[in-house]
């Protein structure tokens, strides 16, 4: 509602303006009345009204004067004058005065409301200027306080720059035990592949963040570098007895509730404390030396660097497994016991808390058993692999041991899985070939394994081996089976062929051995089934 004044030394003029329009409809309200202009000066100061209805001819200070002192004042108030004079000299002086428009007596109901329209216009079109300014410094300010806060983390700056900067931008932090933490969302990118998406999410966990952490101590909560929400607080524990930090606490509790309640979790790094602003950007750099823990001890955790084991092994990848027995798992297929190696592998590594460049050499020298399998079978990495991706980079990029360890295992099975697929693949091509030659010469009464063997260009042994394996009988059973399949067809379609005649065309060179293979095949001789097939024509 626009809040409005009337000024008129006449109180029947004033109830006919209140009376004249539906104010509420319109979308104004009356907040007071005055009969004379230093009333209303006074009255402007306490209701602050946004519109004046305002005579010309009023006691003390007349409607013009009044407009002036009123535009000098308060410029952002409109003022309509109310006149019973349709003189140009009055809306003349009445434009110099800043007013909006002047309305004759008697009032016009139309006319007035469409000037209060006009009024309610101005007032909105002004105010969306306003905000629409408003919210472009205040983002300028918000840009400029995350940059003053992003340039303090990444490298030391003077104590009196940091406070005059702190001061200026209301950051109500002191300089003694100030402490920085560092928040990620884990798996970022693979969870919101879409920015917009990544960039809410974002926003929801600093909101939480700074919420949480306000209520224990003074804090800035604000967006750091590479999809980071960075935290600067002063740690003071209200209570003795405490036996976790007040930033712990926090911490604890953001991670505590993002699991809940959220379709991701985050992983917490906390530097220790310092005194001294110019100190802040040491506790930075300690919190994210705390968050590369994180590919040791995993994602949803919060990893204080003073409490990191500092301890440092000296660490010989090349002598606690056996590369050579990976191998020779890999050429038999033996995927279970790879698994399980690898598995030992990787516990060995988190258990004297190897450093993430060991944990790449050990990974590649994984990888370079796989190159050598894949190299002695005619293929490479690239053919189990979208052909686009940098292996090394997807291997660089897992944020844990543990989703290393993954991608490593599912690099062996994906390699034995394309070796055995294509191992089947030359063997069904070997025994569809033979299959071929079998039909077609079926005929022959001098056809053997060698000469099925010999004609497709392999050895008759490994033939019979893989024949065996795809079909489930061997090439002489085919052959037969074949043979005895053609010879029942040709009965089929002609019951008064003879039986010496049926054998010569399948390949028997013995009718008696023909014979006896159909009824061992069909339960009955052929002569019996001839005689069946003679009955029924």
């Amino acid at each position: 509602m626009i809040r409005t004044l009337i000024v008129d030394d006449e109180y029947l003029v004033r109830q006919l303006v209140k009376n004249s329009v539906n104010w509420n409809d319109l979308g104004f309200e009356i907040v007071g009345e005055t009969e004379d202009g230093e009333q209303a000066l006074e009255m402007v100061e306490e209701i602050k009204p946004q519109l004046m209805i305002v005579d010309i001819n009023i006691p003390f200070i007349n409607g013009i004067e009044l407009s002036k002192i009123i535009r000098e004042r308060y410029s952002e108030i409109k003022i309509i004058i109310l006149t019973g004079y349709d003189v140009f000299e009055y809306a003349k002086e009445g434009i110099k005065a800043g007013v909006l428009n002047y309305i004759l007596k008697p009032i016009d109901s139309e006319e007035f409301a469409q000037a209060l329209l006009d009024v309610k216009k101005k007032i909105e079109e002004e105010n969306a200027q306003k905000n629409y300014i408003e919210n472009i410094v205040e983002k300028s300010s918000i840009i400029e306080k995350e940059k003053f806060l992003n340039t303090i983390i990444c490298k030391s700056e003077n104590e009196k720059y940091i406070k005059e900067k702190m001061d200026y931008f209301n950051i109500s932090l002191s300089p003694d035990n100030i402490v920085v933490a560092v928040i990620v969302i884990d798996n970022s990118r693979e969870e919101f592949p879409q920015e917009k998406e990544l960039q809410l999410w974002k926003f929801g966990v600093l909101n939480i963040t700074s919420e949480v952490v306000s209520e224990l101590c003074p804090s800035i909560a604000f967006y750091g570098p590479n999809d980071q929400i960075v935290v600067i607080l002063n740690q003071y524990n209200n209570y003795e007895h405490a036996k976790i930090s007040a930033c712990n606490l926090a911490c604890e509790k953001i991670r505590n509730f993002i699991n809940k309640y959220f379709s991701f979790t985050v992983t917490i790094g906390i530097g220790r404390s310092y005194n001294g602003y110019d100190k802040i950007y040491l506790s930075y750099q300690e919190a994210i030396c705390a968050m590369e823990k994180k590919f040791i001890y995993g994602n949803n955790h919060v990893i204080s660097f003073e409490t990191m084991d500092k301890q440092q092994n000296d660490f010989n990848f090349l002598i606690f497994y056996d590369k050579d027995k990976l191998l020779i798992e890999l050429r038999t297929g033996n995927y279970e016991e790879i698994k399980k190696g690898i598995k030992q592998i990787f516990n060995k590594l988190l258990q004297d808390m190897v450093s993430k460049d060991h944990v790449m050499l050990v990974a590649m020298d994984l990888v370079s058993v796989i190159i050598e399998f894949t190299a002695e079978n005619n293929f490479t990495v690239k053919d189990i692999i979208d052909q686009k991706i940098d292996l090394f980079e997807v291997l660089r990029r897992k944020e844990t041991i543990r989703e290393l360890e993954s991608t490593i295992v599912d690099l062996y099975e994906k390699s034995i899985n394309y070796v055995f697929q294509n191992r089947r693949s030359a063997t069904s091509k070997v025994v569809e070939k033979a299959k071929n030659y079998i039909e077609e010469n079926y005929n022959r009464n001098d056809l053997t394994l060698d000469e099925i063997a010999s004609n497709i260009f392999i050895n008759s042994s490994y033939l019979s081996k893989v024949f065996k394996k795809e079909l489930g009988y061997s090439v002489i059973e085919y052959l037969t089976m074949f043979r005895l399949k053609k010879a029942k067809e040709i009965i089929d379609s002609n019951a008064n062929i003879q039986l010496h005649d049926i054998a010569e065309r399948i390949g028997y060179s013995d009718p008696y051995y023909f014979s006896k293979c159909f009824k061992k095949s069909f339960g009955l001789p052929p002569s019996k089934y001839l005689e069946t097939k003679n009955q029924q024509q």
